[in-house]
C-alpha cells in the first residue's frame, strides 16, 4: 500500500490492478457517521495512478478562482508528497 497523504492511498487490488481510495466521512442509519476508505478508481500501473493523484489533488484544491502561483504551489506540494512516499517505499517509477 502506498499512502499519499492522510486522505488518499493507492493499494494493490490483484496482480494487474491498483485502486485509489480516499478517506471520506460517510453516514448510515445502522453504523452512524464514520470515516471510511472509499473507492476512487482502478489503475493498471503505479505511474498512471500517481499521475492521477496529481490531477485529483489539483482538482480537489481548486476553487472558483485560482491564481497560477497558487496552482503551482499545489502542484509542487503534491509532487513532493508523492516523491516522499515513493522514496520511503523504494518504489521505482
Amino acid at each position: 500500500m502506498l499512502i499519499i497523504n492522510n486522505k488518499l492511498r493507492i493499494r494493490k487490488l490483484d496482480e494487474t490492478n491498483l485502486v485509489m481510495e480516499k478517506l471520506k466521512i460517510v453516514s448510515s442509519e445502522v453504523k452512524g457517521t464514520r470515516e471510511e476508505w472509499v473507492f476512487e478508481g482502478y489503475y493498471g500501473s503505479l505511474e498512471w495512478a500517481l499521475s492521477s493523484v496529481l490531477k485529483k489533488e489539483l482538482f480537489d484544491s481548486l476553487e472558483e478562482e485560482v491564481e497560477i502561483k497558487d496552482l503551482l504551489k499545489v502542484i509542487e506540494k503534491t509532487s513532493q508528497d508523492i516523491r516522499k512516499e515513493v522514496k520511503k517505499y523504494n518504489i521505482k517509477i
